[in-house]
């Protein structure tokens, strides 16, 4: 068991970093298992880079959380229909309906069943039960948000009643990957990367944690020039960075081994005036470019259309100059 963090800044090949050292060990023939976890929208550009190189395609696997939760849970037996987002939305309605007459503040409207939907999901994400809420209740001194909360607390209390053993939501797909990981030997002795993301809910922290107990090595990258936390927030652009990583390093042992890789050269810009503004553009120090600008422009437009358009006539302008 081991923990690797690969900072540097944007454009420093943090990426390209861990699919070099994939290569190596593919290469080296090791037979454990690799996983690369990406958030959703970044999972076909991970698998991209991964067909790269063909003898991956047979020991490598692009994974996101979801999908994670999926294999873990057909492989225990623990997977129900899920619950659409329309689902949901019919289901809200009609406890919204039914509860009318207990219910203070929140009616049937449009508004409010998104915002019930919105609410219990980050209620799910952060691990936060009905229990934890009516516990704290008490602790409220604003009238307002008492009513509004004790509301919320009786849906939230129906919501996951009618789903119970029969659906689920897609944000209890991580609380019952995290209850069943254990059960499957899917990611033991495994090296796993994780890699694209900004930050982790708590449910996605607590799944890290128990890869950290199961993998061989677990390997994650961070855009963030240091990892020094003492840095005044309002300041400095890469702060929930460092915040995400000092919470990943709370989830180690102590004789856990922790090794950092800093990455200081910028690779990705292909001029000198993006470097630039890469450097400088969140720097609380101004700092004037001296040379003359050739790859930046400024348009300035009368509305979003006018920008794309002005943008599509530009990249047929270089595709045809080119």
């Amino acid at each position: 068991m081991g923990l690797r963090i690969i900072y540097g800044r944007a454009g420093s090949g943090k990426s390209k970093f861990i699919y070099d050292d994939i290569n190596k060990k593919i290469t080296a023939r090791e037979k454990n298992k690799i996983y690369i976890i990406t958030p959703e929208q970044f999972s076909f550009t991970a698998e991209k880079k991964l067909m790269e190189n063909r003898k991956a395609i047979i020991n490598a696997e692009v994974i996101t959380f979801d999908r994670m939760a999926y294999r873990v849970l057909s492989e225990t037996d623990c997977i129900h229909n899920n619950i659409t987002k329309c689902g949901k939305s019919m289901l809200i309605y009609s406890i919204l309906q039914k509860e009318k007459n207990h219910l203070r503040l929140l009616n049937k409207s449009d508004e409010n069943i998104d915002l019930c939907i919105r609410t219990i999901s980050e209620f799910k994400k952060n691990k936060i039960l009905i229990s934890d809420l009516k516990k704290e209740i008490d602790n409220i001194n604003d009238e307002y948000l008492k009513i509004k909360l004790n509301d919320m607390i009786l849906i939230y209390e129906k919501f996951e009643y009618s789903i119970q053993n029969k659906y689920i939501d897609e944000t209890d797909l991580l609380a019952k990957l995290e209850n069943n990981i254990d059960k499957t030997d899917i990611f033991k002795n495994s090296l796993i990367y994780i890699d694209e993301f900004v930050g982790f809910t708590k449910q996605e922290l607590s799944i890290i944690k128990k890869l950290l107990n199961m993998a061989n090595n677990l390997t994650i990258t961070a855009c963030t020039d240091n990892l020094d936390l003492n840095t005044n927030p309002d300041l400095d652009i890469f702060y929930p960075n460092k915040k995400t990583i000092n919470k990943i390093l709370n989830l180690t042992k102590e004789n856990e081994k922790i090794e950092t890789i800093n990455l200081d050269k910028i690779y990705r810009f292909k001029n000198q005036e993006l470097l630039f503004i890469e450097n400088n553009f969140f720097n609380k120090k101004t700092k004037k470019y001296e040379n003359n600008i050739n790859n930046i422009n400024l348009f300035l437009a009368k509305n979003k259309y006018s920008e794309i358009e002005n943008i599509a006539k530009e990249i047929i302008n270089l595709i045809k100059n080119k």
